[in-house]
């Protein structure tokens, strides 16, 4: 069964998104801690 959803033909596909969701992660990851307004920590 799980063959049927595993298709070499759609590697490229995963490939792709991972590279499109680990962008994604990194640039929200990146403005949260680099944005001054964001603020964590019990001095809210």
């Amino acid at each position: 069964m799980a063959n049927r959803w595993v298709r070499p033909e759609v590697y490229p596909l995963f490939a792709a998104m991972g590279v499109a969701v680990g962008i994604c992660g990194f640039q929200l990851f990146r403005n949260i801690t680099g944005n001054p307004e964001v603020r964590f920590g019990s001095g809210l």
